[in-house]
C-alpha cells in the first residue's frame, strides 16, 4: 500500500470511483420516492428497489466475465456509460416503465462497476495487496456515497423535481467516464 499510495493511477482510480460513488445511493433512497412522485402505487415503487437488484445480481456475475475478454479499461468505461444512461433515463422518466429499466440498467452497471475494481486494481498494482488496496479505495471514494442522498434530497426540495439530481448524477458518471479514459491511455502511454 505505500508503494502505491502516492502514484497516479491509484490516485486517479480513487478519483474516478469517488465521481461516481457520491451519487451511486441515489436511486436506492429516492427512486421509489420518485416512482410515486410519477403516480405509481406504493408497490409499483418498491419495484425500483426490485429492478436495482436484479440489474446488479446480473452486472456482478456479467462483468468479471466481459472483463476478462475486452479488457477491465473497456469494461469500466462501459459501466460508467451505462451508469451516466441509467441517471439519464431517470432524469427523462414520465412513467414508471421507464423508472424500472433506469433501475435495472443502473443495478446492472452499478454491480458491474462494484466488481470490477478488485482485478482492476490487481492487474494494476499486483495481487500481494490488492486487499489492503480496494479496502483503502473502498474507504476513502465510497464514504462520500452517503453524501449523495441527501444532496438530492436538498436538490429536489430546492427545485421541486429530481430532474435537477438525476441529471447531476448523470454528469458525475460522465466525468467518471472520462477519468477512467484518461487513466487507460495514461496506462498504454507508460507500457
Amino acid at each position: 500500500l505505500a508503494e502505491v499510495r502516492g502514484t497516479e493511477p491509484f490516485l486517479l482510480i480513487i478519483v474516478i470511483y469517488f465521481t461516481t460513488w457520491v451519487p451511486i445511493f441515489v436511486p436506492f433512497v429516492h427512486g421509489p420516492a420518485f416512482a410515486e412522485d410519477l403516480g405509481a402505487g406504493k408497490l409499483a415503487a418498491a419495484g425500483v428497489l426490485s429492478a436495482i437488484g436484479i440489474g446488479g445480481l446480473v452486472g456482478r456475475l456479467c462483468s468479471g466475465v466481459v472483463s476478462d475478454r475486452i479488457g477491465r479499461m473497456p469494461s469500466l468505461l462501459a459501466v460508467f456509460a451505462l451508469q451516466a444512461v441509467a441517471f439519464a433515463m431517470y432524469a427523462l422518466a414520465h412513467a414508471i416503465g421507464t423508472v424500472w429499466a433506469a433501475s435495472a440498467l443502473f443495478g446492472f452497471a452499478y454491480g458491474g462497476g462494484v466488481t470490477l475494481l478488485p482485478p482492476l486494481c490487481s492487474d494494476l498494482f499486483g495481487r500481494a495487496h490488492v486487499a489492503a488496496i480496494v479496502g483503502v479505495i473502498f474507504a476513502v471514494a465510497g464514504s462520500p456515497a452517503a453524501i449523495g442522498p441527501f444532496l438530492a434530497g436538498w436538490l429536489y426540495d430546492v427545485s421541486g423535481s429530481y430532474g435537477v439530481a438525476f441529471t447531476s448524477s448523470a454528469v458525475l458518471n460522465v466525468i467518471a467516464f472520462v477519468l477512467t479514459a484518461w487513466l487507460a491511455w495514461r496506462l498504454r502511454r507508460a507500457h
